[in-house]
């Protein structure tokens, strides 16, 4: 999120003491550190380790309200004594930390407690995944190398704003905006802006607000193949028709390369007749509600993998295989049947071995009793099951399914459990874990329902993640072929080996 720069300004524990006599001087901006109000000199809140006349000072607060010298009305959310000084004589210098800072223009007093019917998001790069522009340039050569700028078209209608949902829940719209900071003589910078409009059918909570914004930015970086991170967050109370900005320390990434963009693997382009299912399936809208403990699976996958892919995280390769594992353990018992036996099967099993335990030690007996009621499959046989159901989306990525399943689970072992047994190599473990998490993003989309001919014609042309793909049908590839490709160098050998002798 792009960090405040908010002035100094007058605050208290409510909007009448800030504007009051009792007020202190403080500067509250969101920045490398977080929310942070710095109060140079005054006191607001009390150390906790103070106690005076046997009592303990107020040290956290719900809200601090504030008002700053360049016309805003500011909140604290959460806010706690961070630390300090006291010099004696002198004043008292404090610190406080905060969740969040809100921020209303024109000094507006609000209640930060209010229900939220709107709020309007910023992702990073997402005119370049819109991909349509209302304005477009002409060029006086086709020559990349010596073109030279002609003329900037308006064309209308591309300027019309792109619904993305509707459903009971909410409405989510697409709106672009352009932005001319100066002309000149010689030259016009032109910017490029989209933002998105969610408006909800019942009002939400912040929390409620902010987690469906960041929920809504990992299905862009899931789309994009880069973290979608937000940049602004803007808030409408109840009642208000002018926008509350909001500043959090939310997770942010570096901004991505050229390349990277280049290699969004669906932009807007290909999802857009389709946008409204794919999004109702990842905020589980769609009209066959899935039951919880299923959705929750989904997500957990969803979650994972968008961190694994999109994240910039320096983390190590064995934790990154863990995270990759836990997504395609979590796939696997999506919507699938968990119980190794039917359960009539189970119950006849069950009693045909007790009656077999009869004569038998009575430390035996108690260790079989209480390993019978087991009755899951294991890990390795959901994700062979997954495999199988899976076929058509993931064949082209692995064609030799067994060998995959077998070597990360080999791997999934090791890491996850703390297995004695060898490490894997590093830069293979590497390897496989990108090839993991990409088989469950192919897996993603298609429960979400794209069919397996688009998101393998999307893949290969974007070339995201090429290196994984190709590193796949290399080290899986078919059986049948690897026998071709030996019978193959064999017969050269002898054709040679007969050349040689002539």
């Amino acid at each position: 999120m792009i960090p405040s720069s908010f002035t100094q300004g007058v605050w208290g524990k409510s909007w009448e003491e800030a504007r009051g006599d009792n007020a202190v001087q403080g500067t509250a901006n969101l920045g490398d550190e977080g929310v942070v109000l710095d109060i140079p000199c005054g006191k607001l809140l009390g150390s906790p380790g103070v106690v005076i006349n046997g009592e303990k000072e107020l040290s956290a607060a719900e809200y601090l309200y504030g008002f700053s010298q360049d016309g805003y009305a500011l909140v604290l959310g959460n806010a706690v004594y961070s630390g300090g000084e006291t010099r004696y004589p002198g004043m008292v210098h404090q610190v406080i930390r905060a969740d969040y800072l809100m921020a209303a223009k024109g000094c507006r007093e609000f209640d930060p407690s209010n229900v939220i019917n709107r709020v309007d998001i910023e992702v990073r790069n997402l005119a370049d995944w819109y991909g349509k522009s209302a304005y477009c340039m002409t060029f006086d050569s086709d020559d990349q190398d010596n073109m030279r700028f002609r003329a900037l078209e308006y064309k209308k209608e591309n300027d019309e704003a792109a619904v993305l949902l509707e459903s009971e829940q909410c409405s989510i719209t697409l709106f672009s905006k352009y932005i001319i900071p100066g002309l000149n003589v010689n030259e016009m910078t032109f910017r490029h802006q989209c933002c998105l409009k969610v408006c909800f059918s019942a009002g939400k909570t912040l929390e409620e607000a902010r987690d469906f914004a960041v929920k809504l930015s990992k299905f862009l970086s899931l789309c994009m193949g880069f973290h979608a991170a937000i940049q602004r967050f803007a808030l409408y109370f109840d009642g208000e028709e002018s926008a509350i900005q909001y500043y959090a320390p939310l997770i942010d990434s570096p901004t991505p390369s050229k390349n990277a963009i280049r290699a969004m693997p669906f932009p807007y382009r290909a999802l857009e007749r389709e946008i409204g299912n794919y999004l109702s399936s990842w905020f589980d809208y769609g009209i066959d509600r899935r039951d919880k403990e299923d959705y929750l699976l989904l997500k957990r996958a969803g979650d994972l993998i968008v961190s694994i892919l999109t994240y910039d995280w320096k983390m190590p390769v064995e934790l990154q295989c863990v995270s990759a594992s836990q997504a395609l353990e979590a796939i696997s018992r999506y919507r699938a049947d968990l119980q190794s036996w039917p359960k009539a099967v189970f119950k006849q099993n069950r009693k045909e071995l007790l009656k077999r335990t009869e004569g038998m030690p009575e430390e035996f007996v108690a260790w079989i009793q209480s390993r019978i009621g087991q009755n899951s499959k294991g890990a390795k046989r959901l994700i062979n099951e997954l495999m199988d159901r899976q076929k058509d989306v993931v064949g082209w990525l692995v064609p030799d399914i067994d060998k995959f399943v077998s070597e990360q689970q080999v791997a999934r072992n090791t890491y996850s459990h703390g297995s004695a047994a060898a490490a894997v190599d590093p830069s293979n473990l590497y390897r496989l874990t990108m090839g993991t998490a990409l088989l469950c993003y192919v897996i993603l989309w298609r429960l979400f329902g794209m069919c397996p001919t688009q998101i393998r014609r999307e893949l290969e042309r974007s070339h995201f993640k090429s290196w994984v793909i190709d590193w796949l049908s290399v080290q899986y590839q078919s059986q049948d072929l690897v026998d071709a490709s030996e019978s193959e160098e064999d017969g050269d050998s002898d054709c040679s080996g007969r050349a040689s002798d002539i």
